[in-house]
């Protein structure tokens, strides 16, 4: 029997809106759900990953709160008491058709409890945040599904990128694919995939595709993380950058060579490899065929344009 001076801690995931934390709360009250003081993963260990949150902070005397639905379930399956909160739906109850992922057992480095789990982030990222709330929105996700699936950015080993582009109704279609993995064993995932309609010279979409890579790369808050960038050969040139003096002095020239320069001090250990062949540039540059031939709403208008206002111009 509990004793009478048990306390019970509500912890709030980070995915939980305020307005979903109300919608809870007054479910709570009229459930007779009972906790006594609340907890915001936010506020004491931003950026935590789930299976750390359930190994630090999870026990018999909390009550989860997410909107994450693998998450949920992953408590559940626990033994520990959790909540799923949408915009409309509140259960207790696992969440049909999604499987439980197996554990990954925690390293010594892992087992460390810090304040935030968030990578470094240069400074530059700030800048290249997107204004819409929407957009925001799903790059939250996608850095939490990240963050997730790996358990942690410490078990990350490598950024993959690969980057091609085809000219496409006076403009360029700009492709890039992010697949990251792991140093313990984790299956490598397919982490992003963009297409960029950009309208821009010929002569300027080599450097604006390796642009927008690095861009992608740093939103998704990687940057610390050993990058390689695998560039189509039969469509971009990489910037002579052997020497790091002569890019300085060459970027007055060319706001795009000037970007590429800011980029590029923002990685930790980054490298371009050349590709002409392979199962993954080739894959990219069939699903861009496929793309010019359909009227998908996957391509995006390309904003290079107010990126280089925002960055060269200030």
């Amino acid at each position: 029997m509990a004793s009478s001076d048990r306390v019970v801690t509500l912890i709030i995931d980070e995915c939980v809106s305020s307005s979903q934390l109300a919608r809870f709360k007054n479910y709570a009250e009229g459930k007779g759900v009972v906790f006594q003081q609340e907890f915001k993963i936010s506020a004491q260990h931003s950026g935590m990953p789930d299976a750390q949150i359930i190994h630090h902070l999870l026990d018999s005397d909390t009550i989860l709160l997410t909107n994450d639905i693998p998450f949920h379930n992953k408590v559940l399956s626990k033994s520990l008491k959790s909540y799923f909160v949408d915009d409309e739906y509140v259960t207790h109850n696992a969440l049909q058709g999604i499987k439980v992922k197996p554990d990954t057992p925690l390293t010594k480095k892992t087992k460390v409890l810090k304040s935030s789990y968030h990578q470094t982030s240069p400074e530059i990222r700030s800048v290249l945040l997107p204004t819409s709330s929407n957009d925001l929105k799903r790059l939250s996700k996608k850095c939490r599904r990240i963050r997730n699936h790996f358990d942690g950015l410490d078990n990350l080993a490598l950024v993959a990128v690969t980057v091609s582009l085809r000219a496409f109704n006076g403009a360029q279609l700009l492709g890039v694919k992010i697949r990251v993995s792991s140093v313990v064993g984790i299956k490598a995932l397919d982490a992003s995939e963009s297409y960029i309609l950009e309208g821009c010279e010929k002569e300027r979409a080599g450097l604006i595709a390796l642009n927008y890579s690095l861009i992608t790369v740093i939103l998704l808050m990687l940057s610390s993380v050993k990058t390689e960038v695998f560039f189509d050969t039969d469509s971009i040139t990489l910037p002579v950058i052997n020497d790091k003096n002569e890019v300085v002095s060459e970027r007055a020239k060319s706001d795009d060579l000037a970007l590429f320069a800011v980029l590029i001090d923002a990685f930790k250990q980054l490298e371009f490899t050349p590709t002409h062949k392979g199962a993954f540039i080739e894959k990219l540059r069939l699903r861009l065929f496929d793309l010019m031939r359909t009227n998908s709403n996957e391509i995006k208008p390309g904003n290079m344009a107010d990126i280089l206002n925002t960055v060269c111009k200030s």
